[in-house]
């Protein structure tokens, strides 16, 4: 029997899980789905980012409507912090829907309000959204929760700490009292078992400790590199890596067509996908690189989505991602059937403070490694070549040419014409002129800030004034121009509150408020280390 059948899933849900390359249920998926499935009681799950909990909560809701799908209205409601997550959320469950009759739909600001309401009233089943989008369309009626059978929040803590739990409730108290309500956490505050106690019927609760939220079979490094040599580090990882066959991620579109045509023209075998080529092209992409006649994809993290290839080699960060979710789910795509893999991710010395907070968040190691000299990446060719060939007399795969190499042989001496063979075919391959020198960027801490590129910040703002964490955020934001996604850490006490944010960011939120506190004080500051 399939280990998928053991937990009741249908025959097409089975058959999509394969198809993206699942071989068994993770552990906080094994927990949740047999209580879910039965759709008996409330749950709670904690598990940290990235432990598959989408799958967890996603597939159940799936299969249940599927069997027993009622009306043209919004059924299940699945609630997130961030336009990211919701994006990501959203796609990843229209991914376990296939071509089944269930629409999911994502709502968030940035994009049209019109075309979001007129999307849902044609009839939504799933709908996925950030809570302020939600309250939007709840306040000017366009959507009605009176029939739902399923509430999720999804990332419970982040959205306590972004100070969302009046939203939440405000959202909570438009929905029946007879739903399924399933929240994931990867902490558990009161206030979240406030929200369970409230809100919430019977309830199961499901811990998954925490591990290593990477795969074991993916080897994890990171090269320090100025912005400007990002392209010449990858020609020489292309090089010295054996059958490469991966997919390099960029954080743009026009990074996507630059990277590419860059590599083109120094003849490697790579293609491209992003948002703005038609679906007929993205398709012929995608075909050449599942046959593994294209051999590099350069692609955006959105363009990449619904891409499932299992034997991938490698994985590149050309563009560190901005969250741990994106990194877990782009690294995630190598290492798969029990098969080994690389993630290598290029980190610019203002981005040093993204990989520490990958590596704490995820619980993982990300080896630092030198970036490969010249006469490394020669030797490498050598072997590469002198490798390849063994594997030919091996096989005996030169039988058909063998009255041709007779005939070159007369040309000269054997290493002269074989010598001449390698220009011929090889070109400048083993040319050290192709090669452009760069150098490791030199990191300087400073003192004001810790050693992973972070600052913890003092704010004279607190619970006495009346602000809610998310209107601290939002102040600070607006009154520096940074963004509020770069906001870690926000610690809210009665008189001040405490924020971490980059160096660079800190920076500009120091500078923007030097003059805006009372009593000659700066509103903000930097936080006084603890001794």
């Amino acid at each position: 029997m399939n280990i998928f059948e053991e937990y009741g899933l249908s025959k097409g849900t089975i058959q999509i899980l394969e198809q993206k390359g699942f071989s068994k249920p993770s552990p906080i998926q094994e927990e949740t789905w047999p209580i879910l499935i039965k759709n008996e009681k409330d749950l709670i799950g904690q598990s940290q980012t990235g432990s598959g909990k989408t799958a967890a909560f996603g597939i159940p809701i799936v299969e249940n409507l599927l069997k027993n799908k009622k009306g043209k209205h919004i059924k299940a409601v699945v609630l997130c912090p961030s336009r990211e997550l919701a994006i990501q959320v959203g796609n990843e469950i229209n991914s376990f829907v296939g071509k089944r009759d269930i629409s999911v739909f994502t709502i968030y600001g940035g994009q049209s309000y019109i075309k979001e309401k007129r999307k849902i009233k044609s009839g939504i089943d799933i709908l996925v959204g950030t809570p302020g989008r939600i309250i939007d369309h709840l306040k000017n009626k366009a959507i009605d929760f009176s029939k739902i059978e399923y509430f999720v929040l999804d990332e419970a803590d982040e959205m306590l700490n972004m100070g969302f739990i009046d939203d939440i409730e405000e959202i909570l108290k438009n929905t029946p009292t007879e739903k399924r309500t399933i929240l994931f956490s990867a902490t558990m505050p009161k206030a979240i078992m406030k929200i369970a106690t409230n809100y919430m019927q019977e309830f199961e609760t499901i811990k998954v400790k925490s591990k290593t939220l990477t795969s074991d079979t993916v080897e994890q490094k990171y090269y320090l590199v100025k912005p400007r040599d990002k392209s010449e580090l990858l020609y020489r990882i292309l090089d010295i890596e054996v059958d490469f066959y991966g997919i390099v991620f960029c954080r743009t579109k026009i990074d996507v067509d630059e990277l590419n045509r860059s590599l083109k023209q120094k003849g490697y075998n790579a293609d491209s996908i992003h948002g703005d080529i038609s679906q007929n092209q993205r398709e012929k992409v995608i075909l050449n690189f599942k046959k593994g006649y294209t051999k590099i994809l350069i692609a955006t993290d959105v363009a990449a989505r619904g891409l499932d290839v299992n034997n991938l080699s490698h994985v590149i960060n050309y563009s560190i991602p901005e969250n741990t979710e994106d990194y877990t789910h782009r690294i995630g795509r190598t290492g798969r059937a029990g098969k080994d893999g690389i993630a290598i991710t290029f980190v610019t010395p203002q981005d040093r403070y993204k990989i520490n907070n990958i590596m704490r968040k995820t619980n993982s190691k990300i080896i630092k490694e030198d970036i490969p000299d010249i006469s490394y990446i020669m030797d490498r060719q050598r072997e590469k070549l002198i490798e390849g060939i063994g594997n030919i007399i091996d096989k005996n795969k030169f039988e058909e040419n063998i009255d041709l190499a007779k005939e070159l042989l007369k040309l000269d001496k054997s290493e002269i014409v074989v010598s001449s063979l390698i220009r011929l075919l090889m070109k400048d391959k083993f040319a050290e002129r192709k090669y452009q020198d760069i150098s490791e960027p030199k990191v300087i801490n400073s003192k004001s800030f810790d050693d992973d590129g972070q600052a913890r910040l003092f704010v004279a703002m607190g619970k006495s004034t009346g602000k809610s964490p998310k209107e601290i955020i939002d102040y600070i934001c607006e009154g520096s121009g940074v963004d509020s996604k770069n906001i870690d850490d926000l610690k809210v006490l009665n008189d001040f509150s405490f924020i971490t944010v980059n160096s660079e960011d800190s920076k500009k939120i120091i500078r923007s408020f030097y003059t805006k506190g009372d009593g000659g004080r700066p509103l903000v500051s930097k936080a006084k280390k603890k001794k």
